[in-house]
């Protein structure tokens, strides 16, 4: 009985990816074993042909999983047939072998979803690349392909994909990987969050392969952007590279602001930005999603307030009243959590600078600043503040 199940969840596995997922191989293995059946329906020989050729064709089974599915077909066979032990007792698999399985079968099949064959890498790359558009961010895009692929693979096809898409996004030039090499990073850095050791280990392997890619910012740009989302793979990689990365970093202020992995700590990085912004001029406009990169790893109250005063920092450095309007747009995002001593930080060193109170927004800025300060301390001075009140008043 156990044996028929197994073969029913498999062949219900399999039509779920012909029906939902139009899956090609799917169909040929279905196809296949209909005309076994057809040919010859008094055999059972083609169970086993529908196991052996899921473990060919598809990630659903592993070597040693097939081995166990084998047994099984083996105990089933034993059972069914009239085999004599001695004169006069049939063959009965012991509690023990009964229950183990039933534990694999649960483990090898029952609890699995249908997976994919080998031709998934040819269907998420055309996914990507035809719904990209869709997916705003990062995060929208692992709901969807967790749901759609990763909750469906096993182990060692995501390792391979990882493979795959590091190539394709930091290594191959031309006109596929061109046009879709933001979803394919996006897709890497889910992969690489997924499965994170198994990837550092496979990096460890082979670091001078992971660590030769050119020194070109199309490639430079989007490991950056990978690594501030994965760390733990800087230290990994070859010297060299480390090399030609910190370059790369020096020549862009949103990336001296948002790498922070190729520092030893936080600590480190946030005295960078400190000294970086008062070296530089405050022109280039720092995105949300950067600082918001940095909220995300800085998690002690310590490094929570050094943050919050570099984006203050940012705002009240500002060399025109453009750049000065984006950096306090960062700043109304992220004062929720603000601390008073870091209201006062901001206050204090905006009132030397009339980019950041004599510009058109100001008013509108600081009246929300206000609410925000008297929602957590009604008894708040402003008066120390002449800037402040002056804007807020027009």
């Amino acid at each position: 009985m156990l044996w028929s199940v197994v073969v029913l969840d498999l062949v219900e596995k399999l039509k779920s990816l012909e029906e939902v997922y139009r899956d090609d191989v799917a169909t040929k293995i279905l196809e296949k074993i209909e005309k076994l059946k057809k040919d010859n329906s008094k055999s059972s020989a083609w169970e086993l042909e529908l196991v052996q050729d899921i473990y060919k064709h598809t990630d659903l089974i592993d070597i040693s999983e097939i081995k166990s599915l084998e047994y099984l077909q083996q105990q089933r066979h034993l059972s069914a047939h009239p085999v004599l032990e001695g004169l006069t007792r049939l063959y009965v698999p012991n509690k023990d072998t009964t229950r183990a399985l039933i534990r694999n079968a649960l483990e090898i099949i029952f609890l699995k979803p249908p997976v994919y064959t080998d031709k998934i890498l040819e269907k998420i790359l055309n996914d990507l690349s035809e719904n990209q558009e869709l997916f705003s961010s990062l995060e929208e895009l692992q709901e969807y392909v967790e749901h759609k692929y990763l909750s469906r693979l096993s182990p060692k096809t995501k390792l391979k994909l990882f493979e795959i898409f590091w190539k394709f996004v930091l290594k191959l030039d031309n006109e596929d990987t061109n046009a879709n090499r933001k979803v394919n990073l996006r897709f890497l850095i889910i992969l690489a969050l997924d499965n994170l050791t198994e990837v550092e280990n496979i990096i460890k392997s082979k670091p001078e392969s992971y660590s030769a890619i050119e020194n070109e910012i199309k490639f430079t740009s989007p490991l950056i952007v990978f690594l501030a989302r994965v760390p733990s793979i800087y230290p990994l990689l070859a010297p060299d590279l480390h090399i030609i990365l910190n370059k790369a970093i020096e020549k862009r202020k949103v990336w001296q602001i948002g790498a922070y992995f190729n520092k030893d700590n936080l600590v480190e990085h946030y005295d960078h930005i400190d000294k970086f912004i008062d070296e530089e001029m405050n022109v280039e406009k720092i995105g949300y999603n950067i600082w918001n990169r940095l909220n995300t790893v800085s998690t002690s109250k310590e490094m929570q307030d050094r943050l919050h005063r570099a984006i203050c920092k940012y705002y009240y450095k500002s060399q025109n009243f453009d750049s000065a309007d984006h950096a306090c747009s960062n700043v109304i995002k992220f004062m929720n959590n603000f601390s008073i001593e870091t209201f006062k930080y901001l206050l204090e060193n905006a009132e030397n600078n009339d980019q950041t109170y004599g510009r058109n927004q100001a008013g509108a800025d600081y009246k929300i600043i206000k609410d925000k300060i008297l929602e957590k301390d009604s008894s708040f001075d402003f008066t120390p503040y002449p800037h402040f009140i002056s804007t807020v008043d027009e």
